[in-house]
């Protein structure tokens, strides 16, 4: 039996992008392997449960205590499925506005690793909170924005300094998010726009080495319906 439906024909699109960008682009992208909406939700757990998000009235999402701790200690093996859902049900109730268009889109999920060639192409979500820092849209102008200080005074919604003075790689919960039309990008930051913009600017300064940045992606032809894409 032949397999079909239109899940399969997405599987055929996303793995004909990434011979394209292995073989023709010469891998200049990113080292990528298989990964699963699972990735999505425990990354954004990570990040929801160690920085405090948006000021006193965001609310974290609400799980028990043993499961906060082995998302806080990163101890995801073993987890069970029920596990799992309270995780999904736990960051859709909280940061839904992002999260359901991206599940929404039914999107292959990948691990990689950004190398430095590509910064340049990751943009973040097409919000007013982002637009006002950088029109472009593009995370490298955000960063040299916020590193020059072009933010108006007493408005600093990323609380960028704080994290900047007190960031160390070793420490940092959570990989950035990226979705994108394709594998070879450009990219979209869904998640971790505090965090990528902190790396550019220390590894631009020279205070760190920083060839690639881990990152999850998630590859839909559908993002382009999306209004933050």
């Amino acid at each position: 039996m032949v397999p079909s439906g239109p899940d399969y024909g997405r599987r055929i699109v996303i793995a004909l992008e990434l011979f394209r960008f292995w073989y023709v682009e010469g891998g200049r992208m990113m080292v990528l392997k298989k990964g699963s909406e699972r990735d999505l939700f425990w990354n954004f757990a990570r990040a929801e449960f160690e920085i405090p998000r948006h000021g006193p009235r965001h609310t974290q999402p609400v799980i028990s205590d043993p499961l906060k701790k082995r998302v806080l200690r990163d101890q995801r093996a073993g987890l069970s499925d029920q596990d799992w859902e309270a995780l999904r049900e736990a960051v859709t109730s909280t940061r839904g506005s992002i999260v359901q268009p991206v599940l929404d889109a039914r999107a292959g999920w990948f691990l990689g690793k950004l190398p430095s060639n590509r910064w340049e192409e990751v943009r973040v979500m097409n919000l007013r909170i982002f637009v006002r820092i950088a029109p472009s849209r593009r995370v490298m102008d955000m960063t040299t924005a916020l590193d020059h200080g072009s933010v108006p005074q007493g408005w600093d919604p990323l609380n960028y300094p704080r994290l900047r003075s007190t960031f160390k790689l070793s420490r940092m919960h959570g990989n950035p998010i990226l979705v994108a039309q394709r594998p070879s990008g450009p990219y979209t930051l869904i998640e971790g726009v505090t965090r990528m913009c902190v790396l550019l600017s220390k590894s631009l300064q020279g205070e760190i080495d920083l060839p690639h940045i881990p990152v999850v992606l998630g590859v839909s032809r559908r993002f382009d319906r999306w209004d933050f894409f």
